[in-house]
């Protein structure tokens, strides 16, 4: 297969063999006359080979530089349009979640991250491995879920979340799976009736104190990832045109490093703490919340830029049990 710059460097080279050729027969034969009889016809023979060589080369040059030119000129033809991707999209619709994005805000509010919190009368602050977990998020449901739109999750009501981000960084190997995640990294409590709210005097024992910013939240729609839901991984197996998949994998992955109440996990990499259930066992578990990591914040952040989820047994979220929540990390 010839490219532009092959049939450049093959008509020179047959032009100038071609030209030899001509010159030779010119110089030796018609001026001199000093070639044998039989050279009289071969040498214009030569000549009119590679010169035809050449030609069709340089044929072949102007034909390739012109398709190169209309290929750079063209514009690129997406395998479907936004229409039809959004009509397949509808296919997914019973199988979506909404959560909050909890995103920074200037607002005078209850929910945050970092800082101390603020915390009702009977509050005792956590513990593990006689160290203080370290506060990392606060939650008021009324803030965030007033109009009970996120399925199944309280609508009052304050949560609170301590984690060690030393000890999720760097876990013991050498121990089992099922006894880590027995350990308490973290904890979560959750509080009906607030009461008065004060702010308890910072922990001796209290190693990592988190950035500290306030959030408010938007509903969102989220799209479930494949290895957590088996309808929706048959509807994205049976896609009408190529590259859907990939535009679907964009809109579920592009909150993959965002703070998110409820809804779908956006995973780092395949999969998460659902996938590895029974299929039986899959709809017994819904996803908590998502944290992702802070970047000017050393302390808060998941291995490599990771993101934490915290998962629930939907029959627990309902009896506002807080109790036996699971937590997954993920990064690149």
């Amino acid at each position: 297969m010839f490219d532009k710059k092959r049939a450049l460097i093959c008509s020179i080279i047959l032009y100038s063999i071609g030209t030899i050729a001509l010159l030779t027969y010119l110089i030796g034969v018609v001026a001199l006359d000093a070639f044998p009889y039989n050279y009289r016809f071969t040498l214009p023979i030569w000549f009119i080979m590679f010169y035809g060589g050449a030609l069709i080369m340089t044929r072949v040059y102007f034909r390739l530089k012109k398709k190169e030119a209309a290929q750079k000129s063209a514009k690129p033809k997406p395998e479907f349009t936004d229409e039809q991707f959004n009509q397949w999209l509808t296919k997914f619709e019973p199988f979506t979640k909404l959560g909050a994005q909890l995103t920074e805000t200037k607002q005078n509010v209850f929910s945050k991250f970092g800082g101390l919190p603020l915390v009702p009368e009977n509050f005792v602050w956590p513990t593990w491995k006689n160290h203080a977990l370290p506060f990392l998020l606060q939650i008021d449901f009324s803030e965030i879920n007033a109009d009970g739109k996120i399925s199944g999750f309280p609508n009052s009501g304050l949560l609170y979340l301590f984690a060690d981000s030393n000890e999720i960084n760097a876990p013991n190997f050498e121990r089992g799976e099922e006894e880590f995640a027995q350990d308490r990294t973290f904890k979560i409590l959750f509080f009906d009736n607030s009461g008065e709210l004060t702010a308890p005097s910072k922990p001796d024992t209290l190693e990592i104190v988190y950035k500290e910013f306030y959030v408010s939240s938007k509903i969102s729609k989220t799209y479930p990832d494949m290895d957590d839901c088996e309808e929706a991984f048959e509807i994205y197996c049976d896609r009408p045109i190529g590259g859907m998949d990939d535009a679907y994998d964009m809109l579920q992955w592009e909150n993959t490093d965002s703070f998110m109440i409820g809804g779908w996990a956006s995973y780092v990499q395949s999969g998460g703490y659902i996938q590895g259930l029974k299929e039986n066992e899959k709809d017994e578990w819904t996803l908590l919340m998502q944290i992702g990591s802070v970047q000017d914040d050393d302390n808060f952040m998941w291995g490599d830029c990771g993101t934490l989820y915290f998962y629930i047994r939907v029959k627990d979220l309902k009896e506002r049990n807080f109790n036996h929540v699971k937590m997954d990390m993920q990064c690149t």
